[in-house]
């Protein structure tokens, strides 16, 4: 092979070994790029240390706030449906020995009887103002 032939191909072969060489250059800093936007600058964060009083009220507050929770679904849920069973029901079956109760609406109970009933929880309710 003739000199400059082979000058040429050295020179292409090296070409070559550049061209890779910067294409891998080209691909650290632009990992480089990708990861120093990712990371924070300035000091890393200390580490939080274990306080177990605020861990407690932390806690308790959460479970106070799930009792509330609970109360104000259980109240909604007595609201909307009539319960087969009150925990009065249950004293009064534990007392007597079992207890047979059917629910009726108001209307087929008859007035006086209604009455009676209110009259028996405030005998005084036709003088004041309000129920």
């Amino acid at each position: 092979m003739a000199p400059r032939a082979a000058a040429l191909l050295e020179a292409e072969a090296a070409a070559r070994e550049a061209e890779e060489e910067a294409k891998r250059l080209r691909k650290i800093a632009q990992r480089e790029a990708r990861n120093a936007r990712r990371r924070k600058s300035g000091p890393a964060p200390r580490r939080r240390r274990f306080r177990p009083v605020r861990w407690l009220f932390r806690w308790a507050f959460r479970g106070v706030a799930l009792a509330g929770v609970l109360l104000f679904a259980v109240l909604f849920l007595y609201k909307a449906v009539n319960p087969p069973f009150t925990p009065y029901i249950l004293s009064e079956a534990a007392r007597l020995g079992g207890v047979e109760r059917t629910w009726v609406p108001i209307e087929r109970i008859a007035p006086a009887a209604v009455r009676a009933v209110v009259a028996a929880e405030d005998a005084n309710f036709c003088l004041h103002w309000g129920l």
